[in-house]
């Protein structure tokens, strides 16, 4: 392992197919996602204001109406002064995965 100020670094040349692999399955997992989208879209026009939708007869799919209510973080944060806000933040650390293309990858 390599440590430079801010960045840790590790040689993954031995992981190119694993990273090959990753990268691929998430364009496949978009096309995917975008598929599903389309599909849904055409099901929620067919059902209108229906909550539930047949295919022989039987219960295929339900689309059920709801009620929630949440927070508004935004509008709360410009309503109030950041003094009284402070004590009910929370800072929280994430790590973010993100595939780069480089390295000779494909």
């Amino acid at each position: 392992m390599t440590t430079t100020q801010h960045e840790t670094t590790v040689k993954l040349d031995q992981l190119r197919d694993d990273l090959n692999a990753y990268s691929q399955a998430a364009a496949e997992i978009e096309k995917w996602k975008a598929v599903q989208a389309a599909a849904r879209a055409r099901i929620e026009e067919a059902l209108g204001e229906a909550e539930v939708g047949t295919i022989d007869g039987l219960r295929a799919v339900t689309w059920t109406h709801s009620e929630r209510t949440t927070l508004d973080a935004k509008r709360l944060q410009a309503d109030l002064p950041a003094e009284v806000l402070a004590p009910y933040l929370r800072t929280t650390v994430v790590r973010t995965f993100k595939p780069v293309a480089a390295g000779g990858l494909r």
